[in-house]
């Protein structure tokens, strides 16, 4: 259940993108979840326009950026991406993405050798 990446302790579990949906759901959907999701401090995302972050959810999301396939790191402070554990194709797979410069929550894809944040969900 931790689709291929197993970085989840036993009991826990990458989550699928159906589950991602369900939190966004309950939190307005996904053009109001971002800022309810967003650490409310912006010492950590960059400052412009992100001026709205509430976590109200708790989820007490940061900036991770990425890290590609020769070790590059980038966007530290621009945006979050965290891996569903639902495949989109062969080298790629969901993730759920917040950027700083709006307050929706939604799904993109990134390459499977990337390097993306995750958060691990109890069985």
């Amino acid at each position: 259940m931790n689709g291929n990446k197993n970085v989840c302790p036993k009991g826990w579990h990458i989550p699928l993108d159906n589950e991602w949906t369900v939190l966004i759901e309950n939190l307005g959907g996904k053009n109001l979840a971002g800022d309810k999701l967003k650490e409310s401090s912006t010492s950590s995302w960059n400052y412009y326009p992100n001026i709205t972050p509430t976590n109200s959810s708790l989820f007490s999301a940061l900036p991770g950026g990425y890290r590609n396939y020769n070790g590059f790191f980038g966007s530290n402070e621009d945006f979050g991406k965290w891996w569903s554990s639902k495949d989109y194709s062969e080298s790629k797979s969901w993730c759920l993405a917040l950027y700083y410069f709006n307050s929706e929550a939604h799904f993109t894809t990134s390459y499977n050798n990337d390097g993306l944040s995750v958060r691990c969900l109890k069985d």
